[in-house]
C-alpha cells in the first residue's frame, strides 16, 4: 500500500542579457549558502567565475 504525499517543485527562471550577475541575489532569496555543480564547459566559459563573483558580493559561503 502507498502512502499519499505531496512533490511540489517550484521554479523561477530568470533569463536575459546579464542576468548572471544576479545568481547572489536570487540565491539569498533561498537560503545562506551555496553548492556549484558545473561541467567542465561551465568553468571554461567564464560564467562559473561570474556566478562566484556574484555569490560573494552577497556575502554567500559556496563550494564547487
Amino acid at each position: 500500500m502507498f502512502k499519499s504525499f505531496q512533490f511540489v517543485l517550484p521554479t523561477r527562471i530568470v533569463f536575459g542579457s546579464g542576468q548572471v550577475a544576479t545568481v547572489g541575489e536570487e540565491v539569498s532569496r533561498l537560503g545562506n549558502k551555496a553548492l556549484l555543480v558545473t561541467p567542465k564547459s561551465f568553468r571554461n566559459s567564464g560564467l562559473a567565475e561570474k556566478v562566484e563573483r556574484s555569490l560573494s558580493a552577497q556575502g554567500i559561503p559556496y563550494e564547487i
